[in-house]
């Protein structure tokens, strides 16, 4: 009942392709097997080059028309795919990444995952647990930026600017 959200370079493609270059995690075969659905966003500066991506994805994936595969090529463009995807969870290395944050979405990185059938399920239970936890979608409206990535001026609603 769960999606994730993948977001790659085109260039990049092999890092959710090769298990190799993700100390040896296959990322969509795992998160596919797990149950959950998936989101991938590839950033191309041409049809072509997302084409080609597209189909090195596809080719991993078991059943690939339960996913979304979309292109983008611009950051607003990206931002604009965050916020739309169903996603409950987007998979990045950065701390504090506003723009997941700011989309409504978790985070998640590679350190969730472990080896090991027991590992497996435990993997499967943090990322359901992510995937869970509300306070991002709750809290989205104050996490807003500016194109910038500055904190956007929000107010509350209900509440009263003059007191």
């Amino acid at each position: 009942n769960h999606r994730v959200a993948l977001v790659i370079r085109a260039e990049e493609t092999v890092l959710l392709t090769d298990p190799a270059r993700t100390w040896g995690i296959p990322l969509l075969r795992v998160l596919e097997e797990a149950g959950f659905g998936i989101d991938v966003f590839v950033k191309a500066g041409e049809r072509e080059q997302a084409r080609v991506a597209a189909q090195a994805i596809r080719a991993v994936l078991r059943e690939p028309d339960r996913h979304l595969l979309q292109a983008f090529h611009t950051f607003d463009r990206l931002r604009l795919r965050l916020r739309e995807s169903r996603a409950d969870a987007v998979l990045s290395y950065h701390f504090f990444d506003w723009r997941v944050s700011e989309a409504g979405k978790n985070r998640f990185s590679l350190q969730v995952f472990e080896m090991g059938l027991p590992g497996a399920i435990r993997t499967v239970q943090r990322i359901t647990g992510i995937c869970r936890t509300p306070f991002y979608r709750r809290y989205r409206d104050w996490l807003a930026r500016t194109p910038e990535g500055m904190p956007a001026p929000r107010r509350p609603e209900g509440t009263d600017a003059d007191a």
